[in-house]
């Protein structure tokens, strides 16, 4: 019996998983993606993104994170990387810090 062939590699699988997970977490699907769908961002409630989710050249996916209008969407998004072992950055100035332009 010839072996059936894979046509949704590991990585793949673990990106669409992470995906719907968030979405789900978050309460919203993401805004827009990269043209080869490596790349996933998430909305923050007012004219920018909160979170990327990115799948690298590598397979690995992992992300970034900001803060959203409403704060329980990025804990929610926090919360659910880390218990899925996704690795992130983030990205945030406390309240009263601003950087010179």
């Amino acid at each position: 019996m010839p072996k059936k062939k894979n046509y949704m590699p590991k990585d793949i699988s673990n990106f669409a998983w992470a995906i719907s997970g968030l979405t789900e977490v978050i309460g919203e699907s993401f805004t827009t993606s990269s043209n080869d769908g490596r790349m996933v961002s998430w909305c923050d409630g007012s004219d920018g993104y909160f979170l990327t989710l990115i799948l690298d050249d590598k397979g690995n996916v992992h992300a970034t994170v900001m803060d959203h209008v409403e704060a329980i969407k990025t804990y929610s998004a926090i919360g659910y990387l880390r218990y899925h072992r996704i690795n992130f950055e983030a990205f945030w100035e406390p309240e009263g810090v601003y950087l010179d332009s």
